[in-house]
């Protein structure tokens, strides 16, 4: 195998880069397949929790992309899919294949954590008791955001409505 393209990402125009804190795709293969991105709309590289591809990054020595789909609202009872977005998607993985060929791109840069994980920012010893279980909120509603959808406007306006209501950010 040379590489691996997942389409399991909210939106039309979500690329997952690192996942669970690891890189999944390295600069170079980046650079080389943004122009087919851009074509497709895609231009929204992203840091996400999870997806299944991160396994395959993990365990082999290729370069993986994991694209946007068109799903909105996932694991809720309001969840939709917008077909259309869904065959973009599609001939945008088409396009890159056809590009790619039958090559195999090693990941050439080290794996290594680039971002704290969320079991990782609430174990530092010095966090403060107090304000543990609103750090744990604030950072699975970040998550759900980004995984409903949301773009990184609305996900600070959101964030920063939750900071307020709790009295954590005030205003005045």
């Amino acid at each position: 195998m040379g590489y691996a393209i997942q389409f399991d990402a909210p939106s039309a125009n979500w690329i997952t880069e690192i996942c669970s804190g690891v890189k999944i795709l390295d600069k170079g293969f980046k650079e080389k397949i943004k122009p087919i991105l851009s074509e497709g709309g895609y231009t929204n590289f992203s840091n996400d929790p999870f997806t299944d591809v991160n396994q395959l990054s993990q365990k082999f020595d290729f370069n993986c992309l994991n694209l946007g789909c068109g799903y909105y609202q996932q694991h809720t009872n309001r969840e939709y899919v917008v077909i259309e977005e869904v065959e973009k998607s599609l001939q945008i993985g088409e396009k890159l294949v056809v590009f790619l060929g039958n090559n195999k791109y090693l990941y050439c840069e080290e794996k290594e954590k680039d971002t704290p994980t969320v079991s990782n920012i609430l174990d530092i010893e010095e966090w403060n008791d107090e304000y543990e279980s609103d750090a744990e909120e604030i950072v699975n509603k970040v998550i759900s955001l980004q995984h409903q959808g949301y773009g990184k406007e609305n996900i600070i306006m959101e964030i920063g409505d939750l900071l307020y209501m709790k009295d954590i950010l005030n205003f005045d």
